[in-house]
């Protein structure tokens, strides 16, 4: 969905993959070109990931949830 993502938010997505750990966080910084100018600008979300698991216990994918909480940061 969101194709610009930098390597510090696909890192975390890997992360969860690898160990099947959830991850949350508040303030979440991610840099978006919203405008289509070329340039990141400084977006921040409370986020959650949260591994699926398949019936071997591997992950087979992610819940994501995020909210945009720019203007309240």
């Amino acid at each position: 969905v969101l194709h610009e993502l930098d390597s510090g938010v696909l890192g975390v997505l890997q992360q969860v993959l690898d160990t099947g750990a959830p991850f949350a966080a508040s303030g979440f910084e991610v840099p978006l070109d919203r405008d289509g100018d070329g340039t990141p600008e400084p977006y921040f979300f409370n986020l959650v990931y949260h591994p699926l698991f398949e019936a071997d216990g591997s992950v087979g994918g992610l819940v994501t949830v995020a909210t945009e909480v720019t203007a309240q940061v």
